[in-house]
């Protein structure tokens, strides 16, 4: 084998690339992005039965509130439904970039 364990210059070439390692993986530029993106629910357009996805629904309120954020909200669709406001910031958000 090219490698002999009981080789000194063997095993300082090998503490060293882990050293290297370690100390690119510590690197704040190399951590990548930690962020998460708010999950807007959409009901599926099918009729299926059972509901079960009520839940996971983001209240109408925080809804109209991260419209508000991002400056979607207008006079003209003050009154829109609820499906559509939340298809509306689904939308924004996947325009979005990761972190902003």
């Amino acid at each position: 084998s090219p490698y002999d364990p009981t080789d000194n210059a063997t095993t300082q070439h090998i503490q060293h690339d882990l050293e290297t390692l370690r100390i690119q993986r510590n690197d704040p530029h190399n951590l990548g992005c930690s962020c998460r993106k708010l999950h807007v629910f959409l009901k599926s357009t099918s009729k299926k039965k059972g509901g079960g996805g009520s839940h996971r629904r983001m209240p109408e309120r925080k809804v109209k509130e991260e419209l508000r954020k991002r400056g979607l909200v207008t006079k003209g669709n003050e009154g829109m439904s609820r499906d559509k406001m939340e298809a509306m910031l689904h939308g924004a958000i996947e325009r979005e970039p990761c972190c902003w």
